[in-house]
């Protein structure tokens, strides 16, 4: 309701300039309200821009924290015998078979 009583105000702004008053009619104060200058435009597809990019930047975030919560679940399953465990440990065991 504000917003729009500030769009009537700016619009009698428009109509009278310099003290010199124009007339107008209520179809034509309604194209005023309508308009939409070049600047509004402008601002308005910077914002959908920053809006869009804010979003891919949240996607960004998001799937990284899945992926170390991922990791971390990873490293906290795995058994502390798997842990530790390399190739010279097989290579012991083998050996150990054969003799």
């Amino acid at each position: 309701m504000l917003a729009k009583a500030f769009d009537l105000i700016l619009t009698f702004d428009d109509v009278i300039t310099q003290g010199y008053r124009e007339s107008v009619s209520m179809p034509q104060l309604e194209a005023f309200l309508e308009m939409d200058s070049t600047d509004e435009k402008i601002f308005r597809k910077q914002q959908i821009i920053r809006e869009a990019e804010a979003r891919e930047q949240s996607k960004r975030v998001q799937k990284e924290l899945r992926r170390r919560a991922f990791e971390m679940r990873q490293t906290n399953a795995v058994p502390d015998k798997m842990k530790s465990m390399s190739s010279a440990d097989f290579e012991s065991k083998s050996d150990a078979l054969i003799v």
